[in-house]
């Protein structure tokens, strides 16, 4: 059912300087779309993530807010010039299924220069938790380019506070699979938790968790979606049931939710997912949308990255970017552009399989399409599934409108192939 999308999500707080107060956290969210775009149409698109394929239907693509805050500073980066006068490309940033309110639009123009472009800078569109976020491009005549990337700026009105957001096609009808909570996974829910895990580098703290479908279970189904961390139950329980036919229909409405007070810990090197569990009858599939906070507890550090890469290849490089699952044999299609300074302080990963004997992955954080002055790297090796240590070198400075990605590279002597391999990153803001 749907479209499928690549995974993953890049978010980078950027915290004002200066005393005082303390002041909420901001984050910078990225996505792109790395494939062709259609002529005269209007498709949308989940914000946070690398978009495998665009789709007509906009429920397909939400992705739930979980911490209130401001979206700002809606930016669009083209993989070359629109193309002749007429042929247009219009962005436009929806809540709940309707344009914002201020409308935070950007119109990029036939013969327009495509490349760092920003727009309605002045535009602030206060969202709430449960509110549903998407991304809508409507094409005029016939655009020639392809591999738009877009960055967003939010601003929480909760200090320490960032959104997590998953999406995944729930195709299972019986029994229990995992979804991300920080990924649009294009693969669907997972009996492998570690498949779609977030892998944290930082250690926090998660609550309030929302759940929306864009279908109903049926009468007579229910799903129950619990935390999980590590492949267990989170302390104290995290969950919430959606079953029958309540508040269903029109694709806008907040299925369940669990806004309990307490919080439960995450550790560095931990991994976070949704347990979905089919307890009554036969669901149909539905795309699902899960949005979960995650509590730095530490001034200026954050996520602001996490890749899950599906089986990859075990003969020769490939290229990741920091937001999505989907690989590249070309490192330009794999970048984003920061849309602030940030550098970064912690690196780490996760193998499903070990590498085996004397071979190893290496994982490297390139910028500019090279590696970092400071190398922020990460080396797997022999039957060990954890970098050896997780990066926290040097912290890395990643300058404004620098573009971004990651590559993975297998050691000479192949190593074991891996069904998956999760990567986490955060770091902070000068």
């Amino acid at each position: 059912m749907g479209q499928d999308y690549g995974s993953g999500i890049a978010m980078v707080n950027y915290q004002p300087t200066g005393g005082g107060a303390a002041t909420p956290l901001s984050v910078l969210i990225f996505g792109s779309h790395f494939q062709s775009i259609l002529d005269d149409t209007t498709v949308y698109y989940s914000i946070w993530g690398t978009i495998n394929s665009a789709t007509t239907t906009e429920s397909e693509t939400f992705q739930v807010i979980s911490t209130p805050g401001n979206f700002t500073d809606l930016r669009v980066e083209l993989s070359s010039d629109v193309g002749d006068a007429g042929d247009d490309a219009i962005f436009t940033f929806r809540v709940n299924g309707n344009d914002s309110s201020p409308l935070m639009e950007c119109r990029i123009d036939g013969e327009t220069s495509g490349s760092q472009i920003e727009c309605e800078t002045s535009v602030t569109v206060h969202v709430d938790a449960g509110d549903l976020v998407s991304l809508e491009l409507l094409t005029l005549n016939t655009p020639g380019f392809t591999l738009p990337r877009w960055t967003f700026h939010f601003t929480s009105d909760n200090n320490d506070e960032q959104n997590l957001l998953g999406q995944y096609d729930a195709g299972h009808n019986s029994g229990i699979k995992h979804g991300p909570v920080a990924a649009a996974y294009f693969l669907g829910g997972q009996t492998n938790a570690q498949h779609v895990g977030l892998l944290v580098p930082i250690s926090g703290q998660v609550k309030n968790l929302y759940i929306e479908a864009d279908v109903c279970p049926g009468t007579g189904d229910t799903r129950v979606y619990t935390v999980f961390i590590n492949g267990s139950t989170t302390s104290p329980a995290i969950t919430c049931t959606l079953s029958g036919l309540t508040n269903c229909g029109d694709g806008n409405t907040l299925q369940c939710s669990d806004t309990s007070t307490d919080a439960a810990t995450v550790s560095a090197g931990d991994y976070i997912t949704v347990e979905d569990n089919i307890t009554a009858g036969s669901p149909v599939d539905m795309k699902t949308s899960v949005g979960l906070t995650f509590i730095t507890g530490t001034t200026n550090k954050f996520l602001f990255g996490t890749v899950t890469v599906d089986t990859p290849n075990t003969a020769g490089t490939e290229w990741i970017s920091v937001v999505g699952e989907s690989r590249f044999d070309s490192e330009s299609n794999s970048r984003i552009t920061a849309q602030r300074a940030f550098t970064v302080t912690n690196m780490n990963a996760l193998l499903i399989t070990a590498p085996g004997g004397s071979e190893s992955w290496q994982i490297t954080l390139l910028e500019g399409g090279s590696d970092t002055a400071a190398p922020v790297q990460c080396t797997i090796t022999g039957a060990s599934q954890v970098c050896g240590s997780d990066w926290a070198g040097t912290p890395e400075a990643i300058a404004n409108n620098a573009s971004i990605s990651m590559k993975f590279d297998p050691s000479a002597m192949a190593p074991v192939s891996t069904t998956g391999v999760l990567i986490g990153l955060a770091g902070t803001v000068p």
